[in-house]
């Protein structure tokens, strides 16, 4: 008997075909047992193999395994970064419908865009940084301690030998607003000064107002007289006033120019002898002082001028003012009516009479 699905029982019953020829001898056991075991090879199925009961141990080292191989699995989803490599941006970039030359390209562009504002913040900074830059300071001259003079010249002018030693960097004193120096001297400042100039002026335009002519002018004589009077009356008080400022401020500054004039003369014997000595510091110092002195005293003597200018308009107008208003005292009915006299020449009516004769 064959079996075409078994070739293997087919050698084994041919070997045994061949040994019952050949004349081996065959046990009886022997030969029941190969014939029980071909009986059941030739039942259907009789080469397959039954399932083995698996064991608890082994259960349970497949179990372990499979938790193993879950947990490494996991830590992998977790910690895989598609960027960390080329594979994971070259997927994106191909989601993107984008190669890798579009990638490159807006990298480039980024950078471009980068350096462009950083250059033209950088252009700004430094324009503002220029502008504030303080301008450049001029450095003093620097003196010649040891000037080369000729003692013998010494005897010219002071002002023109200070031309020649020293040349001051100091900015020059604004005088604007002159105060006293001297301890106790009042403050004289010129806007009192251009004060009882502009009071001078307003002083003299209504002094020479033609009371006649003003008066024919108005509706209301004997009012418009007495605002005049008043007006008169209060500016020839400011006057007097004014006069008597002037006055106090000429002998402050008269006394101030007989100070300064003393001290120039000191401190000009001070710079000769310190010429002589050849002491470049004192002679230096000594001669600034000098200069200043001097500068001084040309000041406090224009300043004195100009007050006793004024003085002296002040003195000539207070006085025609006070003439004008009395003669408005003595004539007010005349003015107010409108009456001339006529004075003349040969006869003895006397309409006029001199204020003396009152």
């Amino acid at each position: 008997m064959t079996d075409e699905k078994n070739p293997k029982l087919n050698e084994a019953d041919a070997k045994k075909t061949a040994d019952k020829q050949e004349g081996v001898p065959v046990y009886p056991e022997l030969e029941k047992s190969r014939e029980a075991m071909s009986d059941k090879l030739d039942q259907p199925g009789a080469l397959e193999v039954a399932e083995m009961p698996e064991s608890d141990e082994l259960a349970a080292r497949r179990g372990k395994m499979r938790d193993k191989i879950q947990e490494s699995s996991t830590v992998e989803e977790v910690t895989d970064d598609p960027f960390e490599d080329d594979a994971g941006i070259a997927d994106m970039l191909k989601d993107a419908n984008l190669s890798t030359r579009h990638f490159k390209f807006c990298c480039s562009g980024i950078v471009v865009i980068v350096i462009f504002a950083s250059l033209i913040f950088g252009g700004f900074k430094l324009v503002d940084w220029l502008q504030d830059r303080p301008d450049k300071i001029d450095e003093p001259d620097i003196i010649d301690e040891n000037p080369d003079l000729d003692i013998e010249d010494l005897n010219v002018d002071v002002s023109i030998e200070s031309g020649l030693l020293v040349g001051s960097d100091e900015a020059e004193k604004d005088f604007g607003v002159l105060t006293g120096r001297d301890i106790g001297a009042e403050l004289i400042a010129d806007d009192g000064l251009a004060k009882k100039i502009s009071d001078f002026s307003r002083m003299y335009e209504t002094t020479k107002v033609d009371v006649n002519d003003l008066l024919n002018k108005s509706y209301e004589r004997r009012a418009t007289l007495s605002d005049y009077y008043d007006e008169l009356t209060e500016l020839l008080e400011l006057g007097r006033a004014n006069l008597d400022d002037l006055l106090t401020e000429s002998e402050q500054l008269a006394g101030r120019i007989s100070a300064t004039d003393v001290k120039k003369s000191t401190l000009e014997a001070e710079f000769f002898q310190n010429m002589n000595r050849l002491d470049s510091y004192s002679t230096t110092v000594s001669l600034r002082d000098f200069i200043e002195e001097g500068q001084e005293s040309v000041r406090l003597k224009a300043e004195n001028k100009a007050r006793l200018s004024l003085i002296e308009l002040y003195d000539e107008l207070v006085v025609l003012m006070a003439a004008k208003l009395r003669d408005i005292d003595l004539n007010e009915e005349a003015l107010v009516k409108g009456i001339k006299i006529v004075d003349v020449e040969g006869s003895d009516i006397d309409l006029i009479i001199d204020d003396i004769e009152l």
